[in-house]
């Protein structure tokens, strides 16, 4: 089973991964961004961004083949909404491995959550509109998606709660 985590900057994505895949048993496919922007001080270009997409992928790749259930810290998604709002653009490729990937379920943090500062974050403003973006590309990829609101814990719960769901029914 492959879960991703997705939505906009600070929404708890990253926890919440990490959550699931302590809770389950499963290995962890954490994001690659920052450890690439880390090194950049946060400067990125389009290509920085297709730099990451196959990191992200070749990762999602590499620990699905090892591990049998696997939670992602967002996917090739990401790369798309990021190259649309930022660069208007994004690669052909993004568009189709993302829309033949293997993904069980998609969690969309909604960005109920108050906004963290970091340094490598840029939208404290728009991350409404980020998740309309994000909503609108599963919609269109037909994905099973569930949204993820409310504060840590209850994230947390329903999230599990809805994997458990899955799991049951796939037996």
């Amino acid at each position: 089973m492959v879960v991703v985590c997705t939505g906009p900057e600070s929404t708890g994505k990253s926890i919440l991964a990490k959550q699931i895949s302590t809770y389950f048993n499963w290995c962890l496919v954490p994001e690659m961004s920052r450890a690439i922007l880390e090194k950049s001080n946060g400067y990125y270009t389009f290509e920085t961004i297709d730099d990451i997409s196959k990191c992200q992928w070749r990762a999602q790749i590499e620990t699905a083949q090892q591990c049998e259930n696997v939670c992602c810290d967002t996917d090739l998604l990401t790369s798309i909404v990021w190259g649309e709002v930022k660069f208007k653009r994004f690669e052909t490729w993004w568009w189709n491995t993302w829309i033949n990937s293997q993904v069980d379920l998609f969690l969309l943090c909604a960005p109920d959550l108050e906004w963290e500062f970091d340094p490598l974050r840029e939208n404290p403003h728009d991350r409404d509109m980020l998740f309309e973006q994000y909503r609108k590309h599963l919609d269109v990829h037909s994905s099973e998606y569930k949204v993820i609101e409310g504060n840590g814990k209850e994230r947390t719960s329903q999230a599990i709660s809805i994997i458990e769901k899955l799991l049951d029914s796939s037996q």
